[in-house]
Parts: structure tokens; sequence; C-alpha cells
């Protein structure tokens, strides 16, 4: 067997509309650099390194009734490659003996995420 990424995610509902926070329907693929493997590479050995890539989405603006049924409301998703082996540590451990670093490390993950959209 291969390498073994993994994808981490965000999934976001927001308390305004896609037309007031400017959100389209368009799907955005972004990387730190157009060298996409040195991208990928820089990632897999240094966790805090960029993201190989990363991927947002807005459901809520490709919804033609979101606004309708939900009015003043919109969504966001987020993907980010990673490496599994950043998260190898963890592997195997039941839910409970997981402890305080992967709470760290996925708090981590979710301002690394939440700071691209700004």
């Amino acid at each position: 067997m291969g390498d073994s990424y993994a994808l981490v995610g965000l999934k976001l509902g927001l308390r305004a509309s896609a037309a007031e926070l400017g959100i389209t329907p368009a799907n955005i693929w972004a990387h730190e650099t157009s060298d996409f493997d040195t991208n990928l590479r820089e990632h897999r050995e240094d966790f805090e390194a960029p993201f190989g890539f990363h991927f947002l989405t807005f459901p809520s603006a490709k919804d033609p009734l979101w606004e309708q049924e939900r009015p003043g409301t919109s969504t966001v998703e987020m993907y980010a490659w990673t490496d599994f082996e950043h998260f190898r540590p963890w592997d195997g451990l039941a839910r409970s003996e997981r402890g305080a670093d992967l709470e760290a490390r996925k708090l981590s993950l979710r301002a690394r995420l939440l700071a691209e959209l700004e």
C-alpha cells in the first residue's frame, strides 16, 4: 500500500446570507504555490507548513431555495489535505484515551482553516 492521505474538514453555519457576505456558488481550490508536489511534500514533512491544498465550497449559495427557507443564514465547508502520519500517535486509541494533545491538534486545524476565510 502506498502513502496514506487524509482530508480534514470544517463545516460552518453563518448568521448572514450569502449576499450579505459576498459569497458566490463558486468552489475555491487554493494552494500555497503553483508547485503542487512541493506543497504536498512540505506539509507532509512539517505539520505546521501550509496545507498542500485546501478547498472551500458554499452549499447554501448553490441552493436556490436556501434564502427562502433559511433567510439570513449561509453555510461554508472547508477541506484541507494533510498526511495521516500527523495523526499516527492516536491511531488505534479509544476516544477516551486520545487526550489533550489531539484536542490541541484539532483546535490548531480549526484555527488554520478559519484563517483561510479571511
